[in-house]
């Protein structure tokens, strides 16, 4: 996959996160609540230790885009 390919699938995909964020926000607004976004973890993100199976997921990953995976170094 190019990454213009990658760039291409990415827009629409953030570009709906946050439509998902305003109308959130929009009825937080309107009916009083409070509102609490998490972002779920990601390997190719951050230095925690991996369990058992994750590095073979790591190197699935990296592999299907290219090698543009690029992870933080580990303290394993």
């Amino acid at each position: 996959m190019s990454d213009g390919e990658l760039a291409a699938k990415a827009k629409p995909m953030l570009q709906n996160y946050e439509t998902n964020l305003k109308l959130v926000h929009i009825l937080a607004t309107a009916s009083g609540f409070k509102r609490y976004f998490f972002w779920q973890p990601v390997l190719a993100f951050g230095a925690k230790p991996l369990m058992p199976f994750e590095p073979e997921l790591e190197k699935a990953r990296c592999k299907e885009l290219g090698g543009r995976v690029h992870s933080s170094p580990r303290n394993d």
